[in-house]
């Protein structure tokens, strides 16, 4: 009697608390889809076919300018100097007309119609840290 009241409360008890848990964790689980899915569309995963120049506007917060591969090329001195290489290319240095010091990324071959470099930039835009630089700019 006091034993099986016990055991009832501890049931329902755990009942309840799973439910509740189960309830949560649902909650949870359509947060993040939805979050993943305006994130995915911002970044060029929507209906339409994704577009480098209309992406960048979306993030212009950042006010990234377009360069000529001549322009690059020109501030890389012909990418004489490379800092380091990685999944995604190659790091040269260069300075801008005004003598300001920046990193140049050489992205190896794009082959998914221009994706891995609008993860790229969505993913240095999102980024705040002494050690990441700041994009100014794309070719």
């Amino acid at each position: 009697s006091k034993i099986s009241k016990k055991k009832a409360i501890a049931i329902g008890v755990s009942v309840v608390s799973g439910v509740i848990l189960l309830f949560l964790l649902l909650m949870c689980t359509l947060c993040v889809k939805k979050f993943w899915h305006g994130l995915l569309s911002s970044m060029g995963k929507s209906k339409e076919a994704p577009n480098i120049e209309s992406f960048l506007q979306k993030h212009e917060a950042q006010h990234p300018k377009r360069y000529s591969y001549s322009e690059v090329k020109t501030m890389t001195k012909s990418f004489s100097h490379k800092l380091g290489q990685g999944g995604f290319g190659t790091v040269y240095m260069g300075k801008m007309p005004n003598g300001k010091p920046i990193a140049v990324k050489l992205l190896k071959s794009c082959k998914d119609d221009g994706q891995e470099f609008m993860n790229e930039v969505a993913s240095i835009s999102r980024t705040s840290h002494v050690n990441v630089v700041t994009l100014l700019g794309y070719c």
